[in-house]
């Protein structure tokens, strides 16, 4: 009668360790979907490109990152980022690709220009951080469209050029109306 009471004693708590494993497994299956859900809310619903490279290939962009460069996300998937880069930032970007996956310090955020499907060139704003994804090293890009800024900045320097000539004419017809006294 003992063996067969240890036993069903040591079946019973196996059968409570299994329970309560199985609450403790439902329960982190749980917080990483909801930790999922904020990650892809937020991710997704960014003002801002949002892209990994990885091998030197674009493995991952948001709907945002596509849509500033005019591609699906399916079309974007693979592209090596070289072909995105318009050639005069080329040797430039590829540098800071290489710093980051050494784990360098890479300025940013800095300015380049990258060629949308249309062969369009768009300039960008692009800041970098080392992560890891899938278990190897790759680089994070936070992508801005800086199109409407730039044009802003430089009717902002049109006007202001505007605004010089026409203090200089207003002091050349004030000159012209008060011709000098001897």
């Amino acid at each position: 009668y003992k063996d067969i009471t240890e036993r069903r004693e040591m079946e019973e708590k196996l059968r409570q360790y299994s329970e309560h494993l199985e609450e403790l497994i439902q329960k982190r299956t749980d917080e990483l979907l909801e930790s999922e859900k904020r990650y892809s809310v937020l991710v997704e619903g960014a003002g801002d490109g949002v892209a990994i490279l990885q091998d030197e290939k674009l493995v991952f962009t948001n709907k945002k990152g596509a849509e500033i460069l005019g591609y699906s996300r399916d079309e974007l998937l693979g592209v090596p980022f070289e072909k995105l880069v318009d050639e005069k930032h080329r040797q430039h970007a590829r540098e800071r690709y290489m710093q980051a996956l050494r784990g360098e310090k890479v300025p940013s955020p800095y300015e380049a220009e990258a060629i949308a499907k249309t062969g369009e060139r768009v300039q960008v704003e692009v800041s970098s951080t080392l992560i890891h994804y899938q278990g190897r090293p790759a680089d994070l890009l936070i992508l801005r469209d800086i199109r409407e800024r730039k044009r802003l900045e430089e009717e902002r320097l049109k006007l202001e050029k505007l605004a010089t000539i026409g203090e200089l004419a207003t002091m050349v017809a004030h000159d012209l109306r008060n011709p000098l006294t001897s």
